[in-house]
């Protein structure tokens, strides 16, 4: 494994039902290489007489966590964020769970690892991808489960550094999202809130503080309540002041 540092922060991106079990459960999901996009992720050469055999149990026994090094990739947010719907969590790698559970960096190859003789599939096999997946500048933290093991580690609330919200999430998945923050801030003061930006001028997503707050009147809800016209959201009264221009 790579002794490459690991960043500060890294993120994971969720598409809108990750409100449910990554925010609200605290929840990181080891996922099946199976489900992934790239039909090649954790394939390896092998001349071994049972190469396909061991290969297929290797992989059906994996569980990975994807993180990536930016929170700004317009690609990522489209792929795995659906289409600017979702938002992305930004975990402090400092935290005493990502040293139990230690991020590699992801190494981009012009050809798959092989395996020589008898040697038998190891987890430094799930860091290699094709060169093209470069732009993901991905991490990932992967672990062998059995079939009868959760895959879904609940993570503690101090490791979250930020949420981000997508440019085009709903508006009642973002009042849910505000709602969930601030509860969280209770046992995590860190932790910020953020929103995704698209910059049409430069084609690239900027990341800015929000100062969205849980309306007072319907803590949240929106139902029939004029103070926050039903979006369940009000805006820091910071905010307000500093955009008013100077008399």
């Amino acid at each position: 494994m790579s002794e490459r540092g690991v960043p500060q922060v890294l993120y994971k991106y969720y598409p809108p039902a990750g409100v449910e079990y990554a925010l609200e459960g605290q929840s990181l999901r080891f996922s099946s290489p199976l489900t992934f996009n790239d039909v090649f992720d954790c394939r390896y050469l092998s001349d071994h007489r049972y190469a396909g055999t061991r290969q297929s149990k290797f992989r059906r026994g994996l569980g990975v966590v994807c993180l990536t090094e930016t929170a700004t990739n317009h690609l990522m947010w489209v792929h795995y964020a659906q289409g600017h719907r979702g938002f992305v969590l930004g975990f402090n790698t400092a935290h005493e769970f990502f040293q139990m559970n230690r991020p590699q960096p992801v190494s981009y190859d012009p050809l798959p690892p092989a395996l020589e003789g008898c040697a038998g599939p190891d987890l430094v096999l799930t860091v290699h991808k094709a060169l093209e997946w470069q732009y993901e500048q991905e991490w990932r933290i992967a672990r062998k489960f059995s079939q009868s093991e959760s895959r879904d580690i609940e993570f503690p609330v101090e490791a979250l550094r930020a949420v981000v919200l997508g440019a085009e999430m709903e508006q009642h998945l973002r009042a849910r999202a505000v709602h969930d923050l601030t509860e969280l801030k209770s046992s995590n003061p860190n932790v910020e809130l953020y929103e995704a930006c698209p910059n049409p001028k430069s084609w690239t997503i900027e990341i800015k503080q929000s100062f969205l707050l849980q309306c007072p009147t319907c803590n949240g809800s929106g139902v029939r309540c004029h103070t926050c016209n039903g979006s369940g959201l009000t805006h820091d009264v910071r905010e307000i002041e500093l955009q008013r221009p100077p008399r």
